[in-house]
């Protein structure tokens, strides 16, 4: 049998909690016999794997989107709002959003960007989430139909992420710690903000991002680590207490769950993702929305008692423990491959014109705009000729059925006209026998009459005369009057007995 081929498509391949989780699901599906290929721009070729093993990162191969188009898959998976229209240049039976946290949210109010996202993602194709929100959300407002989407609960390697050793809280001894983590050019982050806001509250933190600002920071930072290695996060995450997010949009909302599984806790805002394992006053400190007043009171009030801050980590363990990994999470991430729903890739095409080709879109290169454009005309009118001759082999097809079903007639009107026959056949048979049995009977009492006659008649003796001998008492006396009647009577019964058996037979 053939291997199924199942196509990756990234923007890059850079430090990111996406990266790392799609990443891990090229790797189980490899390693279940599938062939994986990381589909990528054609400038990120020469980057390594972030976040594998060396032995992981050979299970995966990595293909350029040119050559991608020509290649077939089983599955395209997209990863990213933005690979969403590389769907359209790849030939695949199951078409799938990868979704990790609702995109459109990361985009300004009212951006362009947005209303492109919604569109492409209405082309009703299938639909993988990270968690159970994310597949309510897809299905409620992009009016998915429920057996297109499906929902693996991302796992949590905890392999890596288990507890850190801490120098015990308690009141007299050392500060509470707090972390904040997250590159500063995101805006749905708020990292810089919560930076500035830390230091004006005068309480110990410390920052890790893929990208800092280090001129944010103040005279109460302890540290600031940029670009670390993926297995050096739970040290990092360890040397800390609390995590503070302050963000707008979260997908899973990873984060505070890895802080969890070392041993820490979070105070975060009450953000969509956060209800999946997230209890104010249990496990973590939750906040409204936007409500910087709100968070700042929570932060005091841990700096302020080590012995809650003790408690909330307890709990927040716990449920860390509970949660899956990725072993756990390994056949339902196959189940749902081999339950993808087949897609037709037109809807998405036609999708992809009306974003492109609207005409109210400012480009800076109109160069670039026109080859793009020629781009997708080249690629409709390949699809036009495939329908063409699809539509041609399905004529064939059905005239070739037309014969075979008047071919099947005509054996039908043969067996019929053969089964009339062996009919008139047995009928005729029947009869000629009957018949036979009548002239046998007929012609054996004709014989039986014949001979019974024969022997009522005194048979002539050998060489005697013609004339009777005459009679004892007188040889000239005619024959008397009561021996002519006696055989008068003899001789009118036979025949009417005759006639009798001959009508009974």
């Amino acid at each position: 049998m053939a291997v199924k081929r199942i196509g990756i498509a990234l923007p890059m391949l850079g430090i990111s909690g996406g990266i790392n989780i799609i990443l891990n699901w090229g790797v189980i599906l490899a390693r279940a016999g599938y062939e994986v290929e990381i589909i990528l721009p054609p400038q990120e070729m020469d980057r390594d794997f972030p976040f594998l093993g060396e032995q992981d990162s050979r299970l995966l191969r990595k293909v350029s989107l040119p050559e991608a188009r020509g290649r077939r898959y089983h599955t395209a998976i997209a990863t990213w709002w933005a690979c969403l229209p590389w769907l359209a240049d790849l030939e695949a039976e199951h078409y799938v959003w990868f979704m990790q946290a609702f995109e459109a949210q990361f985009f300004s109010p009212h951006a362009e960007e947005q209303a492109k996202f919604d569109e492409l993602v209405s082309s009703q194709m299938n639909v993988i989430a990270i968690a159970p929100w994310l597949q309510r959300l897809a299905e409620r407002h992009y009016n998915l139909e429920p057996k297109r989407t499906f929902c693996v609960l991302n796992p949590l390697d905890k392999s890596l992420w288990r507890p850190m050793a801490r120098v015990p809280l308690k009141r007299g001894r050392r500060p509470v710690r707090f972390l904040v983590e997250g590159p500063s050019t995101d805006p749905r982050k708020n990292i810089v903000p919560t930076v500035k806001l830390l230091e004006r509250l005068k309480v110990p933190y410390s920052w890790v991002g893929a990208i800092v600002d280090r001129s944010a920071t103040g005279p109460h930072c302890r540290w600031v680590e940029e670009q670390v290695p993926y297995r050096r996060m739970p040290s990092i995450y360890g040397d800390s207490d609390v995590l503070v997010k302050a963000s707008n949009a979260e997908g899973m909302f990873g984060p505070p769950l890895e802080m969890f599984a070392t041993g820490g806790t979070a105070v975060c805002w009450d953000v969509q993702g956060a209800e999946e394992y997230m209890a104010d006053r249990y496990n973590c400190r939750l906040t409204p929305m936007n409500s910087w007043t709100r968070l700042s009171e929570a932060i005091l009030e841990l700096a302020e008692n080590p012995d809650q801050v003790r408690t909330l980590q307890e709990n927040a363990l716990a449920t860390a423990e509970a949660w899956p990994t990725w072993d756990d999470q390994a056949d339902q991430i196959l189940a749902t491959i081999e339950a993808l729903v087949p897609f037709d890739r037109s809807s998405l095409i036609r999708q992809i014109s009306r974003v492109e080709f609207r005409g109210n879109t400012p480009r800076a290169d109109l160069s670039d705009q026109f080859q793009e454009r020629q781009r997708y005309i080249i690629w409709l009118e390949s699809e036009v000729a495939k329908r063409d001759r699809r539509i041609g082999n399905l004529w064939a097809e059905a005239h070739a059925r037309g014969q075979t079903i008047d071919a099947l007639r005509a054996e039908m009107s043969a067996g019929a006209f053969h089964r009339a026959v062996r009919k008139v056949g047995r009928t005729g048979r029947a009869m000629a026998h009957l018949s036979r049995k009548l002239v046998g009977r007929q012609a054996r009492a004709l014989a039986d009459s014949t001979l019974r006659r024969s022997f009522r008649t005194d048979p002539p003796a050998l060489n005697a005369p013609n004339t009777p001998p005459p009679s004892s008492s007188s040889s000239s006396s005619p024959p008397s009057t009561a021996a002519r009647g006696e055989s008068t009577v003899t001789a009118s019964a036979a025949p009417t007995t005759e006639a009798a058996r001959r009508d009974a037979a």
